[in-house]
């Protein structure tokens, strides 16, 4: 495997965190963007930017928060409070989230044990578990989320038996079912216990005989992608009562050179690749049966060795972590062009800069 598994962590008593006693707009407007930075496998970092709501331009708040070493991955929680990063050493490192200014924190008991050379994470919707993709022991980590200091719990039976090297991960919608990149394996299938257990399902092949290497899903449920990391990307319908993939006519839809990370807008209209040899973005729109169709002046160009895409709450803006060019480069969805990209600048970081996520 490339890029995705090695080129790729006093807690404040005062919580603004505060899930309780805090109200949540319901304008996704973007607030913040949090960038985890490699370092070539030193100990990392977490570069926090603040968004500038019209043009989506990132301006640096504070000061980089450490992560443990070699860190592959970021996740952020639905409303905005809490960041956790996965770490190759085999820990996840948490983080509350100031919501006043973008600073961030150490979580409660932080850094948190995982298996081995975890390349993902991925939290619900209603912040209860977080899932890790523990790529060099074939398992899954699962646990509880304590909103009130972001601590956690493992899941009695965690970590859960993969069917292969877990990548990346998404979860649906209702928070009934996880989707894992195994690689050459495919995607395997997982359903989730009401204490966040797992059961593990089908894995479903990838297709023409590449790789499975990351997977997004989009708002309403009904549909999946799954980046190969050679040349395409695969559209799949979702079974609302068991979870299994059905593969869409048409797939792999033709992408860029090595789409390693996709993503898909938060109102479920276009499908978005990082190209990571070709330097650039794939942009797609959605048909109504799911099937994937090349957006005009597709693919738009990014920084060095791109690795992960990132769309903001709004799906205004889309954010790219370029890996050799130690930058994040911003984008302005086009409404002229519908899903088109309009490159706005870039944002320096720390080095090589492996993930890339924005929250309300």
């Amino acid at each position: 495997m490339k890029v995705y598994c090695q080129r790729k962590c006093l807690f404040a008593l005062v919580l603004c965190l505060g899930l309780a006693g805090c109200t949540v707009s319901n304008t996704p407007t973007p607030k913040y963007t949090f960038v985890v930075n490699n370092q070539s496998g030193a100990t990392g970092s977490v570069s926090s930017f603040a968004v500038v709501p019209q043009t989506g331009v990132l301006s640096p708040v504070g000061q980089t928060m450490s992560t443990g070493p070699g860190p592959t991955a970021i996740a952020a929680d639905s409303r905005g409070r809490l960041l956790y990063v996965t770490n190759s050493d085999g820990t996840v490192t948490g983080y509350g989230i100031h919501r006043s200014n973008g600073t961030i924190f150490y979580a409660a008991g932080s850094p948190f044990t995982v298996g081995v050379s975890p390349t993902g994470a991925v939290i619900d919707a209603k912040t209860n578990f977080l899932f890790v993709a523990n790529n060099g022991s074939n398992s899954i980590s699962a646990f509880t989320i304590d909103h009130k200091n972001g601590s956690l719990t493992q899941i009695q039976g965690s970590p859960f038996p993969a069917g292969g090297a877990p990548i990346h991960l998404a979860i649906n919608p209702k928070g009934t079912f996880l989707y894992v990149t195994q690689g050459l394996v495919g995607t395997q299938i997982f359903s989730i216990g009401a204490t966040g257990a797992l059961t593990a399902g089908s894995i479903v092949p990838p297709t023409s005989g590449v790789e499975a290497t990351d997977i997004a899903i989009t708002p309403n449920g009904q549909f999946a992608y799954v980046a190969d990391g050679n040349a395409g990307v695969s559209a799949y319908k979702i079974n609302a009562t068991n979870g299994d993939l059905t593969l869409i006519t048409g797939s792999p839809f033709f992408a860029g050179n090595t789409p390693i990370s996709v993503v898909v807008d938060a109102k479920g209209r276009y499908v978005y690749t990082a190209n990571e040899n070709s330097d650039d973005v794939s942009a797609y729109a959605i048909g109504q049966d799911g099937s994937l169709a090349e957006i005009d002046g597709s693919p738009f160009p990014a920084g060095s060795s791109p690795i992960r895409v990132n769309v903001d709450p709004s799906s205004r803006f889309v954010y790219v972590a370029n890996l050799d060019s130690n930058d994040v480069s911003y984008f302005t969805i086009d409404s002229a062009t519908p899903g088109a990209l309009i490159l706005g600048g870039s944002a320096n970081t720390g080095k090589n800069p492996a993930g890339v996520v924005t929250v309300r």
